[in-house]
């Protein structure tokens, strides 16, 4: 009679660990991540993926690969942020709307859904978004293209 309890909450523990073992693996993948920054004349974007950084400047577009070790940064930088709260942060500043600043804002694709969060000045983000948007900001091969964005 034990061993018929022990084998039942053997088999009870095995289908709670299957069942909780599918939730971790339901988390969404990651896609890519944009940094868009735009004010009257000027456009920039800045678009990752887990094969290449893709750098826009007013149309004129400059692609490269990116390193698996950058790659898996951002993602651990995109797991620090509430992707479903981004949209509803509170912006720092707000002198974009004089264009003195450009107008950022950062968009995150995943597997089943894409993320935008509110638009900021390009140079102080929500505190929230600050290091997922340094992290896309290393990935920037050029010094040139690290300081245009």
């Amino acid at each position: 009679m034990h061993e018929e309890k022990a084998f039942f909450m053997m088999k009870i523990l095995i289908i709670l660990f299957i069942i909780l073992g599918m939730n971790l693996t339901e988390k969404e993948a990651l896609n890519s991540v944009d940094l868009s920054y735009q004010t009257r004349g000027m456009q920039k974007n800045l678009h990752i993926t887990s094969e290449k950084v893709s750098v826009t400047i007013n149309g004129e577009i400059t692609n490269y690969k990116i390193k698996p070790a950058q790659w898996n940064k951002i993602v651990l930088a995109t797991q620090k942020v509430s992707l479903k709260d981004i949209s509803t942060l509170k912006r720092p500043s707000s002198k974009s709307y004089s264009d003195a600043a450009f107008e950022a804002v950062l968009k995150v694709n995943t597997s089943s859904q894409e993320y935008e969060s509110i638009s900021f000045d390009h140079h102080t983000p929500p505190t929230e978004l600050s290091l997922l948007i340094k992290t896309m900001k290393a990935t920037l091969l050029e010094k040139k293209q690290r300081i245009d964005f």
